[in-house]
């Protein structure tokens, strides 16, 4: 080695030190501890570390057995540590280091180099610090999954296949995947469209090696991830999921797509299914695991229903679909993260200042395809009527990491040499991104951390006067706490309703509170109550009626017990009394 590369060599190791001694900082310099946004990954984490039902379990249904199986492995072996969360910041980390370790040893000068790793640094700082301390795995997929895509790209952008960035990047979308799956379904538009034009490069230049050597190298993580579907799928077929995975999905289309309704034409078509009003109520307030009923086939059929105000003509559905693209785009109201619109726009600005600096322009077809799938995807939302702020920010991850790449592609392959102009670009659109985009999702991040931190110490009054009558199983509507994101959850409370209801988990809980169903739970010798939250959900009196038309009069009696206030909540514990056994 002569001592040009050796100065190199030594720039670059001071390179790969500075950018993560950078991404640490933004770990160590957050406003709060890392915390879950909402239950779903508390269900999860409680499921993996055997605290849901007693025992480590890897069936956590939204994300893929084999990852979800090492976690629990790891959960079992190392029961002190909280390895869900270590694990979804490391993923974090992870493809932050992936990513600039790729943009610092691609360019053959530590100039170029360093200007796409100030761009990097700042989306890091501006953005996706802030998800690696505020953690859902749906946005922590998109993290690996653009990640994974942007290293992709990278690897079959070049004239010369690199098998390094290309296996990587599948192997990130493969942990996407792993993750979160639906999350992996809006990264792989994306990736299509990478491996097209490397592919019609080399049909182009009739160059057939290049084309064979992608396939070659694309050939191991695709049958990887082939078995790994395969196993989830087998997984997920025995055991008694195979049942409740249809149950879930009929509860999904239910409450997640159509919604239960209370007005008198849905009333007059539910009681044609053969409900009665007592039974309506539950539904409607979620409560479902009170009532063995309730299955499937009964869900599905509620959900065939249209309201008047659902029941729409396509030109209608198309032109409020358009209204809300636009409108979310351009004025996104609440929290569904006004910085990703402002993000999406430098990005795109810069990229195609970077193809017309670089005199790229075919370049401005697949930027334009980038763009329709974006917005064709977050359509696609609008039009199915669920658009969440975990898919919406997804979404946009996913969108910008493929427009940047889309921008490199031009830089790197010129018709005239731009460098410093190029540089100059990137480091205005890393400016922008700090200044503009920066304020608002920290402004952002605060305001939700401090949320989230208010509900859950009102939720973590509640847990601990649970934890404090062991004795005492407490049965919670799922509207009493539905909001705490709170990993305290006591081990004698039960939910009557989510999306682990009715599965082989949920009865084995149901075995460790000596029932095998919530028909012997109620009728049998343990202590119950119920938990409810003032003004909403399924109130005691609600409660009663059903039990009324279910078991006969007065079979269960509810007893106010107590009353706890804790912060804007107020909550309400009535012991249930049986008069017949």
């Amino acid at each position: 080695m002569d001592k040009t590369d050796r100065k190199l060599k030594i720039k670059l190791i001071l390179c790969y030190i500075l950018t993560f001694a950078v991404a640490l900082a933004a770990f160590m310099a957050a406003p709060s501890d890392p915390h879950f946004v909402i239950n779903d990954d508390v269900m999860i984490r409680s499921i993996l570390d055997g605290s849901y039902a007693g025992e480590n379990s890897f069936m956590t249904v939204y994300m893929r057995v084999p990852l979800s199986a090492l976690l629990a492995l790891i959960c079992r072996i190392f029961p002190s540590v909280s390895v869900f969360e270590f694990f979804l910041q490391a993923v974090c980390l992870a493809s932050f280091a992936l990513v600039a370790k790729e943009l610092i040893s691609s360019d053959k000068t530590i100039k170029k180099a360093v200007f796409k790793v100030v761009f990097l640094i700042s989306l890091w700082f501006a953005i996706y610090a802030i998800y690696a301390m505020q953690l859902h795995y749906t946005v922590v997929a998109a993290v690996a999954g653009a990640a994974g895509l942007f290293l992709f790209a990278e690897g079959v952008f070049e004239k010369e296949l690199r098998k390094y960035p290309i296996v990587t990047g599948m192997l990130l979308m493969i942990l996407c995947d792993e993750i979160r799956k639906q999350t992996f379904f809006m990264v792989i538009p994306f990736a299509f469209i990478a491996a097209a034009i490397s592919v019609i490069a080399s049909l182009k230049n009739k160059d057939k090696e290049r084309l064979t050597k992608l396939l070659k190298i694309c050939a191991v993580p695709a049958v990887l991830f082939l078995l790994f579907i395969a196993t989830d799928k087998a997984a997920y077929s025995s055991n008694g999921y195979a049942e409740y995975m249809e149950y879930n999905d009929a509860r999904t289309a239910l409450y997640d797509y159509t919604g239960v309704y209370d007005d008198a034409d849905a009333k007059a078509y539910y009681s044609s299914l053969g409900l009665e009003e007592p039974e309506m109520k539950l539904i409607k307030e979620y409560d479902i695991a009170l009532d063995a009923d309730i299955d499937a086939k009964l869900m599905e059929q509620m959900a065939a229903y249209k309201a008047p105000s659902a029941d729409k003509d396509p030109v209608t559905h198309i032109r409020e679909t358009i209204w809300m693209l636009r409108h979310e785009t351009l004025t996104p109201d609440g929290d569904k993260g006004k910085e990703f619109p402002i993000l999406l726009l430098i990005t795109v600005l810069a990229a195609a200042a970077l193809i017309i600096s670089s005199g790229n322009f075919v370049c401005f077809v697949p930027l334009a395809i980038v763009l329709c799938i974006h917005f064709g995807l977050y359509g696609m939302l609008f039009w199915n009527g669920r658009f969440p702020e975990r898919v919406v920010i997804a979404l946009y991850m996913i969108s910008t990491t493929a427009v940047i790449s889309v921008g490199f592609l031009a830089a790197r392959h010129p018709r005239r040499e731009r460098d410093r102009l190029n540089a100059g670009i990137m480091a205005a659109a890393a400016i922008l991104i700090l200044v503009i985009t920066g304020p608002i999702s920290a402004g952002s991040a605060r305001d939700r951390s401090e949320a989230v931190g208010d509900t859950n110490a009102a939720y973590d009054v509640l847990y601990s006067y649970m934890a404090k009558r062991p004795d005492m199983l407490y049965l919670s509507d799922v509207y009493a706490d539905v909001t705490s994101s709170s990993v305290n959850l006591p081990e004698n409370m039960l939910k009557l309703g989510g999306w682990i209801t009715e599965s082989p988990l949920y009865h084995k809980k149901l075995e460790g509170y000596g029932a095998e169903d919530m028909d012997g739970l109620l009728k049998g010798d343990r202590e119950l109550a119920y938990v409810c939250r003032e003004g909403v959900g399924l109130s005691a009196e609600d409660l009663k009626a059903f039990f009324d038309a279910k078991y006969g009069e007065d079979t269960f009696l509810l007893k106010p017990e107590d009353e706890i206030r804790s912060g804007k909540e107020v909550f309400h514990i009535y012991l249930i009394e049986r008069t017949i056994r």
